[in-house]
């Protein structure tokens, strides 16, 4: 419509300048497209996946079972962010905490394989990693850090209160940090996060944990921290 109207107000010897400048326009824009590497969220596709599998591995015994036998609609929901670029603007508390009742009220329901439930506990981890991760920076690289802590399961009584202290404590100050010694304790954050609100959705779900992971265990990432990086 722009064009159609530039075009009505200018005389046919200045068309052609305003066709060259169109096409510089065009020629400049592909070129920085093709240099800037893909925008994306500070926890990217990559550190989610990594970040699903630790998550998993944290949880005790009966509630790890149920989410390795469901992994690839767990998966499914923590990529959410990953299809939605918009995502980290568009996740309000509200939302979390809507997901967080969902999967304990399909628990309590007795709709433990359903889809909805399962692709619930995705979705919620990744609300949670999008509530402590930096704002969106420019990386094609995988953050995942070369180890990670597991602190204690903390329970969460109240969804909503959780959410907004993390909002306050991780992402207001952390907000426009690009330092990978932040990132690095960000990603333990969220994942430590993420093993509380399952676990705390299992129970109110009425169902049993089973064995908690004893507090201090550490996951290694450091072999594939280094092959992500090409071998050094």
């Amino acid at each position: 419509m722009v064009t159609h109207l530039m075009q009505g107000r200018v005389s046919r010897k200045e068309a052609p300048m305003w066709k060259k400048i169109s096409n510089k326009a065009v020629l400049f824009f592909v070129f920085v497209m093709i240099l800037l590497p893909e925008i994306s969220l500070a926890f990217n596709d990559e550190t989610r996946c990594q970040m699903l599998k630790d998550a998993i591995s944290l949880c005790p015994r009966n509630l790890k079972a149920h989410l390795t036998a469901h992994f690839q609609t767990v998966h499914q929901g923590i990529h959410f962010a990953d299809r939605n670029k918009q995502a980290r603007d568009s996740i309000r508390v509200d939302d979390i905490k809507l997901s967080y009742d969902r999967i304990v009220a399909g628990l309590r329901q007795g709709k433990d394989n359903d889809f909805d439930t399962n692709h619930r506990f995705g979705l919620l981890a990744c609300f949670v990693a999008e509530t402590i991760s930096p704002s969106n920076f420019k990386t094609t690289t995988s953050l995942v850090p070369k180890k990670v802590v597991y602190d204690g399961y903390h329970k969460v009584a109240k969804v909503d209160v959780n959410v907004s202290h993390l909002i306050v404590k991780y992402r207001k100050p952390y907000s426009h940090s690009r330092n990978r010694q932040v990132t690095d304790y960000l990603y333990n954050v969220a994942l430590n996060q993420i093993v509380d609100h399952w676990i705390s959705a299992w129970q109110a779900g009425g169902k049993a944990p089973g064995l908690l992971v004893a507090r201090g265990t550490n996951i290694s990432h450091a072999s594939q921290v280094i092959l992500l990086k090409g071998g050094g």
